[in-house]
């Protein structure tokens, strides 16, 4: 007599299409610039917009929204916590999906992969940095943080467009789609940050009125630029792939 293994699948306790959980984590860094921009309006206005050039300024900067003052402080960095980790779960999803390709045979492309999952991780981490530590607290520690942000968010998003066109053959309209979303996301990005470095330049040389706020407003693009860019994985990853929970699978007897 032959004893018949056979495995049994349970049903998933929650199945979630990922395309809800990046709604709910890109909402979050976006809903937290907007109240802590509001609350540093109503309740520190003055603080906020105050440089060592002490000239006026019509809007904060979002050093003095993140880590300037309460409770805008905590909310900034309660919202990138719950952001962040799923952000860096994202980076491992799209190094798996990109290995998926038939151009992962050749070396360069691989080394392309793991460069762009390298830049994608560290800038997390350097988020979480400047984030975490006002440039109060410590400006070289702020400021590191900062600089390892743009540096890699630059090279990130040129890195991610050369893989995504070597690696998905042939494009679809969906591809063509994500591609131009990120091809305009990451050109704003990238003018935005040339003409923030002038009049940041600008600010520190000449301590004109109002000067700072425009640096600031560069800031807010930068950073939106940068979420719109990574809000394309809606076009990759959101309807073909799912968060599932589900109990252990069983082996049975026959």
């Amino acid at each position: 007599m032959s004893l018949g293994l056979e495995t049994t699948v349970p049903k998933p306790i929650l199945h979630i299409p990922y395309a809800y959980v990046m709604a709910v984590t890109f909402s979050m860094p976006v809903s937290a610039l907007v109240s802590c921009v509001f609350l540093a309006y109503v309740l520190h206005f003055e603080g906020a917009t105050t440089t060592h050039c002490k000239v006026p300024n019509f809007i904060p900067s979002i050093s003095a929204v993140m880590g300037g003052h309460t409770p805008e402080r905590y909310i900034w960095r309660l919202l990138m916590a719950l952001f962040s980790f799923p952000r860096l779960f994202d980076g491992l999803l799209y190094y798996n999906f990109f290995s998926l390709s038939l151009s992962n045979r050749m070396t360069w492309y691989r080394w392309l992969n793991r460069t762009v999952l390298f830049l994608h991780l560290w800038q997390y981490v350097s988020l979480f940095q400047l984030s975490y530590i006002s440039s109060k607290e410590n400006f070289t520690w702020h400021r590191n943080g900062f600089i390892g942000f743009v540096v890699c968010s630059v090279l990130h998003m040129l890195a991610f467009l050369l893989l995504f066109r070597a690696g998905r053959k042939p494009l679809t309209r969906k591809d063509r789609l994500s591609l131009r979303v990120r091809g305009v996301c990451t050109i704003i990005h990238y003018l935005t940050l040339l003409i923030s470095s002038y009049v940041y330049w600008r600010h520190n040389t000449y301590c004109e009125p109002y000067m700072y706020s425009w640096y600031s407003l560069c800031e807010y693009v930068v950073v939106l630029s940068n979420i719109a860019f990574h809000s394309a994985a809606f076009l990759d990853l959101g309807r073909d792939y799912y968060i599932s929970i589900a109990p252990p699978s069983r082996l049975e007897c026959h």
